[in-house]
């Protein structure tokens, strides 16, 4: 029962516009404390879909304090 329940409430949170989901939901990743200091120049484009953003890598979109969490590829 409690396994049916947690993902329940993980997606009304994302649904709801809560900005703190669960480390991977349906692709949405949360950025982590320490925030990075550096990062490759890799371009694998990430979507920040709070302030419909989108950043070259992961670690640059995390680098920035008001991304909470990103989803891989451009934000349309």
């Amino acid at each position: 029962m409690k396994s049916r329940i947690i993902p329940a409430i993980a997606l009304l949170l994302l649904i709801s516009g809560c900005h703190n989901p669960p480390a991977s939901l349906n692709g949405v990743k949360r950025c982590h404390n320490p925030r990075p200091q550096m990062c490759t120049m890799v371009y694998a484009p990430v979507c920040d879909p709070l302030h419909h953003k989108t950043y070259s890598n992961a670690c640059v979109a995390c680098s920035h304090e008001e991304v909470l969490y990103y989803k891989r590829g451009k934000c349309q």
